[in-house]
């Protein structure tokens, strides 16, 4: 069963409980239920045009390109698909920094910022003075 259907299913059956409500708060709560499933079915329909509408233009552009097996991934331009390279080939985002942090130096530095925010947090100690 796919959600559309599922939400569908859960709206029809809040609004049958609101149609069949004696206590106002109940059918005010399940009215609100129905509107909530009513518009999230809304969303996955909405959600499904634009990923239908999307496939259609980039088919269309692969068409135009002149691609038939529609086999180029998309914003790639060599059509390379694969994971980078274990061979010291870094993907997009990583290894930016001038070094990377290793495990035992994340870990520290985590432990000395909870050090920190532990000291920023206590009380100031009243002092007697002689």
């Amino acid at each position: 069963m796919t959600p559309l259907i599922l939400y569908r299913q859960q709206a029809a059956k809040e609004q049958d409980a609101a149609d069949a409500a004696v206590l106002e708060n109940v059918r005010d709560r399940s009215r609100r239920a129905a509107e909530a499933w009513t518009k999230l079915a809304s969303q996955i329909e909405h959600a499904d045009e634009l990923r239908a509408k999307r496939q259609a233009t980039v088919d269309a552009g692969k068409l135009a390109n002149g691609d038939p097996n529609h086999e180029q991934a998309i914003g790639s331009p060599d059509g390379n698909t694969s994971a980078p390279a274990a061979t010291g080939e870094r993907g997009v985002g990583q290894g930016e920094g001038p070094e990377e942090e290793q495990p035992g130096q994340a870990r520290a530095g985590q432990a000395a910022r909870r050090k920190l925010s532990q000291a920023d947090h206590q009380q100031p100690v009243a002092r007697k003075i002689v």
